[in-house]
């Protein structure tokens, strides 16, 4: 990553073409985008699309390096992370006054379509974390003071729903419906704020938030992806999120002083089991989205190899689990130069590296899989 200057691909970056893609009809737009994703030749080259920043990918990565500086002590990751931590500072969306980030080129799904920089909170989520470690290692006064303004992009730009178990914060401005994670990732935004403001008063926000998300889980410890306008009819989606779920509630307790213990851990316990038990085999190897087995995708490995190593403390299954897909990913998904591939179908495997998918989600998956093997210092 280093030697691309942090600058690389990504799945859905087509309309940065040269080409006047985003000049298509939505149909066609979606179409192009889900060609050059899906495909295993690289046709951003043809089309004129050029490696580039990605902000999400870079939080990860100040995540990561400052592990990294952890688990070493080595100076230079120092000083990566004073370059990621510069660039994200003068790289935020420019949507509004408050800080935010967002999509890194013009983005169409199947229902809508998005400008380049629009904000989302996963994106601020990540970064938001990233920048919090950078502080908590290096004491940062420009990172703190992007911490503490962190939470007006929650609390004044994104729709708030009201439900009788408690509240969704949105996906972005604009957003409709419920995504569990999402809101959850918001959450556990408003909890660094609070840790850093010690200000309790953002409990008011994130209480509700939690107690909604975990309404949701199912028996089996399960969560989908989402719904809409009529919350009795999901997007039974089961793949990575599962992990984020995990996280944003292990984030949130430990943020929060555990004030939520009675709420959480029974969530956390029940959400684990069903992540081990039902999304990886024995051998580390992750199904793409319940019950599909292939593809095989990087983000779905990397992510398997945090949650499990973050709570490999609990139980040594979950440890022996982190070490599994650690193992299956290097041997099955590792180029010999040392990209990560993106994803491995029946037949064949799509070997395109993609910059914030795969290489900074491997990257920080495998510090934290360090960080618990090493025993290295969490703080």
């Amino acid at each position: 990553m280093e030697q691309e200057d942090f600058k690389g691909y990504d799945p859905y970056d087509v309309q940065n073409s040269v080409l006047p893609i985003g000049n298509l009809p939505h149909s066609l737009k979606f179409i192009t985008t889900q060609i050059v994703k899906r495909s295993p030749i690289n046709l951003r080259k043809v089309l004129g699309v050029k490696k580039n920043y990605h902000t999400k990918a870079m939080g990860i990565y100040l995540s990561a390096y400052c592990n990294l500086y952890r688990l070493t002590k080595d100076e230079s990751y120092i000083k990566s992370a004073d370059f990621i931590f510069n660039w994200l500072k003068n790289n935020q969306s420019g949507f509004s006054a408050n800080p935010c980030w967002g999509f890194d080129y013009p983005y169409t799904s199947r229902v809508g379509s998005v400008e380049k920089n629009f904000p989302t909170v996963i994106h601020h989520s990540f970064i938001l974390k990233g920048i919090y470690n950078y502080f908590r290692l290096t004491g940062s006064t420009e990172a703190s003071n992007l911490i503490r303004a962190a939470d007006a992009f929650i609390l004044e730009e994104l729709p708030i729903t009201t439900f009788p178990q408690g509240i969704c914060l949105g996906y972005h401005p604009g957003a409709h419906g419920c995504c569990y994670n999402a809101s959850l990732h918001a959450a556990a935004s408003l909890a660094v704020v609070s840790q850093l403001k010690k200000d309790s008063e953002y409990l008011d926000w994130i209480e509700p938030a939690v107690q909604y998300a975990v309404s949701r889980q199912k028996p089996s410890g399960v969560w989908y992806y989402s719904h809409g306008n009529y919350p009795d009819i999901e997007k039974k989606q089961i793949d990575f999120h599962q992990g984020f779920i995990l996280d944003s509630l292990s984030e949130i307790e430990n943020l929060t002083g555990g004030q939520m213990s009675g709420l959480i851990q029974p969530a956390i316990q029940a959400g684990l089991a069903f992540y081990y038990s039902r999304q990886f085999d024995e051998k580390g190897r992750s199904m793409f989205r319940l019950p599909s087995r292939f593809p095989v995708d990087i983000h779905n490995q990397a992510q398997g190899i945090i949650t499990f190593s973050r709570f490999g403390c609990l139980d040594e299954k979950y440890a022996a689990i982190a070490d599994a897909i650690v193992q299956w990913t290097i041997r099955n998904m590792q180029d010999p130069q040392g990209f990560f591939y993106y994803q491995q179908y029946r037949f064949f495997t799509n070997k395109i590296s993609y910059i914030r998918w795969g290489q900074a989600w491997m990257l920080l998956a495998l510090t934290e899989y360090l960080l618990m093997r090493q025993g290295g210092p969490k703080e």
